[in-house]
């Protein structure tokens, strides 16, 4: 086992549907990984996602999706593998009834994004921004490919991005949040109200408190009184303001004001099917919302090969996209095109 978490256990090497090892050719490293998870919402959508993917070209070089899955009972599983996974455990003393679906992904490596980064820091300092660079274009590149195939990943963060061993290239997991078919989704995708989840712009923040909160069935205007407090709370909650100044967090809202204004006294129904309009663009938030956090991580080491201009410059680019209106916000393949005429690292 090489990882456990809320969403189950994932074994490396990889076990079969009957819970045993997979084959692998002697010499040769295994493949894949199995994660073990419930059967429930969002093993079905990492699923039914996964069978999405793979239909896009050159997949491996951006996903890991699941790549096959099936039931799996437990008591096929040798006893000391379910030892070592807490989630696995508990289930057979719990409950011998609760249903397990085994996924098989490809091993795409052992480090997260920012542990990735760390060790190069270490190593090889001065590579480090242009692999920042070059990451973050084969990111904004994998989430242009998702919104042509109406998918948002929805979850972008440290953890749900490897780093491809072999290719070096970041490399995103975990699609059991991905909204599908957009903007037409099913609106249970929209599951939780949490202004301070870095993860999400306010569009997404605002959209779950109507459905939530409010209610799409309520005949109610929404008023401005009920727009600026969750712009507020949005504000004061979500960590992400923490790479702002008190004057750029005041702009932020003085703007964001002036465009709730003009969804006062619309219904929640409507003020949702605008915002739902924006949607090739929170990717691209989240995306921003990653590399703030990791350039945070280094203070001002980065720079050191290409003169911190650019660094200071690269991080106001990436403040710009988070602190934009739903509007203004661009969408991957719009910061893709500014990206490649800005910056000319190789």
């Amino acid at each position: 086992m090489i990882s456990q978490g809320s969403y189950g256990c994932i074994f490396y090497p990889g076990m079969d549907c009957k819970g045993k090892p997979m084959h692998t050719k002697k010499g040769k490293r295994p493949e894949f990984v199995t994660k073990i998870q419930r059967k429930k919402a969002t093993s079905i959508v990492e699923e039914e996602v996964g069978k999405k993917i793979m239909n896009i070209k050159n997949y491996e070089d951006f996903f890991a999706p699941v790549i096959d899955s099936c039931p799996l009972s437990i008591g096929s599983i040798e006893n000391d593998e379910i030892k070592k996974c807490d989630f696995l455990s508990k289930s057979v003393d719990i409950n011998n009834d609760v249903k397990f679906q085994s996924n098989k992904l490809k091993y795409v490596g052992k480090h997260t994004f920012s542990s990735y980064l760390m060790k190069l820091f270490k190593t090889h300092p001065k590579r480090l921004f242009r692999t920042i660079m070059n990451s973050y274009r084969h990111l904004l590149k994998g989430i242009d490919l998702l919104a042509s195939n109406g998918l948002i990943h929805y979850d972008i963060h440290d953890r749900n991005v490897m780093v491809d061993s072999k290719k070096t290239n970041p490399i995103l997991i975990d699609f059991g949040l991905t909204i599908q078919n957009m903007p037409d989704c099913d609106k249970k995708g929209f599951y939780v109200y949490a202004p301070d989840y870095d993860v999400w712009c306010f569009d997404i923040c605002l959209i779950n408190y109507l459905l939530h909160e409010v209610s799409t069935e309520s005949t109610e205007r929404i008023s401005n009184e009920i727009l600026f407090k969750v712009l507020d709370e949005y504000i004061e909650k979500n960590s992400v303001w923490e790479h702002f100044t008190s004057d750029e967090k005041d702009k932020y809202k003085t703007q964001m004001q002036t465009y709730l204004k003009g969804l006062e006294n619309k219904s929640a129904e409507d003020i949702i099917d605008e915002l739902i309009g924006y949607w090739k663009s929170w990717d691209n938030y989240s995306v921003s919302v990653l590399f703030l956090n990791n350039l945070n991580m280094f203070g001002n080491g980065i720079g050191i090969d290409i003169g911190n201009d650019i660094e200071k410059d690269f991080k106001e680019s990436l403040k710009k996209i988070v602190a934009s209106t739903p509007s203004e916000r661009p969408i991957a393949k719009t910061t893709i095109l500014e990206t490649k005429q800005k910056y000319s690292i190789h």
